[in-house]
């Protein structure tokens, strides 16, 4: 079993545990059911095996998101507000996000993986940073708003990422 430690949460649905790297070690898992848990074990699996190209596109997207961010603050803000490097690659960015949670929701289609994840991020440490998945395609990026995968008015209203919209408000392309 991937997920680990299991119990039924007050506000409604299960949380465990599981183990994706050593960097982040135990990450919680929330899932709706009981009929929900195998495919909780599916998500886990994936993304403990997330591929060299689903990767470096969450790490373009984190990217834009980081770089969107820091634009509002100075050379002089670094280490006093926020504790990031000014000098982070696109490579690297990913080493500065940390796993929290990965949020399987009860709509979730059982002919695909699809899940959210809410992670803390260095640079924006308030509202943190998150991400969703479905069928290999990553649908947002951004601060945590919690956008399940299976949000179609969620996803109409924040859009694909246009470098001219103000606010951004997804890093994502939209991936066909």
């Amino acid at each position: 079993m991937l997920i680990e430690n299991i119990r039924e949460c007050e506000y409604g649905g299960f949380e465990g545990e599981t183990y994706l790297n050593d960097r982040d070690g135990k990450v919680r898992v929330h899932f709706p059911s009981e009929a929900k848990r195998e495919y909780a074990e599916k998500c886990v699996e994936y993304l403990q095996n997330m591929d060299k190209d689903m990767t470096q596109r969450l790490a373009k997207y984190a990217y834009r998101f980081f770089k969107d961010f820091s634009k509002y603050f100075d050379d002089d803000d670094y280490g006093t507000f926020i504790d990031m490097p000014q000098n982070v690659s696109e490579e690297d960015i990913l080493k500065y996000v940390q796993f929290g949670s990965i949020i399987i929701e009860e709509e979730c289609r059982e002919d695909r993986v699809e899940f959210h994840a809410e992670c803390g991020c260095d640079w924006e440490i308030e509202h943190g940073f998150e991400f969703t998945v479905s069928g290999g395609k990553i649908l947002y990026v951004g601060p945590f708003e919690d956008i399940s995968p299976n949000n179609p008015e969620r996803f109409a209203y924040y859009g694909f990422y246009d470098e001219n919209a103000d606010p951004i408000m997804n890093y994502a392309d939209k991936e066909i």
